[in-house]
């Protein structure tokens, strides 16, 4: 087995997975359907305070969830298509840093939106799905 075919094996495969749970936690953040759990999500002390501060967390930063399931895809496209060992690896290395890049960009939008409903005291309206 040549090394370009074992890094396809291993992470398209991969790229695939997190594209899928990413598309989902982007779409279970928008219709506000994702409770709060210690597995799934934005996870910070701020986002767990309360519902509100979850929804609200969540809500902002489904463009951030979306946009990484989209570099994921885009990664595994870009390894399952190379047809040589270095360009592959190069495209999987860059894909999971601007993937890394791109969810810690949602993480810092979702803390500042719990801040935000902690310091207001207000509850956002959000769809109960």
């Amino acid at each position: 087995m040549t090394d370009l075919v074992l890094v396809k094996l291993i992470t398209v495969p991969s790229m695939v997975i997190a594209a899928v749970l990413l598309f989902w936690l982007a779409r279970v953040s928008a219709r506000g359907t994702l409770k709060r759990n210690l597995v799934a999500g934005y996870r910070t002390s701020t986002t767990l305070t309360n519902d509100a501060t979850w929804r609200a967390g969540h809500l902002a930063s489904v463009r951030f969830s979306a946009l990484a399931g989209v570099v994921a895809a885009v990664t595994a496209l870009a390894i399952g298509l190379s047809s040589r060992f270095e360009p592959a690896v190069w495209w999987c290395l860059g894909g999971c840093l601007v993937m890394l890049a791109v969810v810690l960009a949602g993480a810092v939008a979702a803390q500042r939106a719990a801040k935000e409903v902690l310091r207001s005291g207000r509850h956002p309206e959000v769809a109960e799905g």
